[in-house]
Parts: structure tokens; sequence; C-alpha cells
């Protein structure tokens, strides 16, 4: 079997496979990135191929699935149609209970709005049903703030009670 040119130019540091393996060199972070990189093309990959998988199985749900789907739309409308009638010769019909199934109609009040008609009248006629929400505009916050140690002051050096700055450190690896 013909060796690799990855492999000959980057051979794996001899102690590589050692559940005690440091990188404590450039040529072994290198060696550790180049191992890295491959593996994440490789889960890249396998969650590319499953991503085209879910997509070829929902398009092969939605073809099969469709003359029945078109049957339950059919049956729906002609029973919706038959409940009606019930209705109209008997108005506390609403529940129709078969062998097989259940035909219901609920009546509901849905409530339609606009926000800001009813906004400008609750507050002349009612201010009660008014909510008003408070919160800390902490953008603005960050940007007038001054940080020292792990608090935080105002242009003037009063404190700000409510907020404390620690440093959080986030590691990354960037392959291509």
């Amino acid at each position: 079997m013909a060796i690799r040119l990855e492999d000959f130019l980057f051979p794996d540091p001899k102690d590589s496979e050692d559940e005690q393996f440091k990188i404590d060199s450039p040529e072994k972070a290198d060696w550790a990135l180049r191992k890295y990189a491959q593996a994440k093309r490789i889960v890249d990959e396998y969650t590319r191929q499953r991503d085209d998988m879910i997509v070829r199985a929902n398009e092969w749900l939605a073809e099969v699935s469709k003359p029945y789907l078109d049957t339950m739309n059919r049956m729906e409308a002609l029973l919706q149609e038959y409940h009606r009638e019930q209705l109209r010769q008997n108005p506390k019909a609403k529940t129709i209970k078969r062998p097989v199934g259940t035909l219901k109609s609920v009546t509901r009040n849905k409530w339609h709005y606009r926000e800001d008609d009813l906004l400008r009248w609750l507050k002349q006629h009612r201010p009660d049903l008014v909510r008003i929400k408070e919160e800390p505009n902490k953008q603005q916050l960050k940007k007038v703030a001054k940080i020292q140690g792990d608090r935080v002051y105002t242009e003037d050096g009063e404190r700000v009670e409510g907020v404390m700055v620690m440093p959080e450190t986030e590691f990354k690896i960037e392959v291509e």
C-alpha cells in the first residue's frame, strides 16, 4: 500500500497514541490541527449526507401521502357539510358521536386587535389596562460605563449596582 504524501510529510508524533500525549511543540500543534480538520471534514460530510437524506425522506413522504391527504381533505369537507346540516336541524347537536369517530363543533370568540387604536383608547379611558414594561438598556449602559476590576462605574465615578464584569475566555479552533 502506498504511503500518502501528507503522512510522509507530516508523520504522527511518536507518542501520539500514548494516553499521556502532550502538545509541546509547534510541530505537534500542527499535527493536532490537521487531525482536528480531518475529523471535522468527515463529520461535516456525514452531516451533509444526513441533511440530503432528510430532504429526500420529506420529498418521499409528501409524494406517498398526497393521495391520502387529498382523501382526508375531501372527507373533511363532506363531514363538515353533514355536521352543518345536522346543526341546522338540531342546533344543540354540536357533538355527533359515531362508532368510528366524533364530529365536534366548537365556537369561540376570536379577538382581533388593532394595537395602536386599542392602546390609544386604553390610555385615555382605562390606563389600568395598559402594561408598561421596564428593563435596563444594557447596550447603552455598556457604551457609557467605565470598568474597574469587576465593578462598573458611571462617567462621574459612581458605582453601578446590580452588575459585575467577569472576564470569559473563549477557545476556538479555525481550520480550512
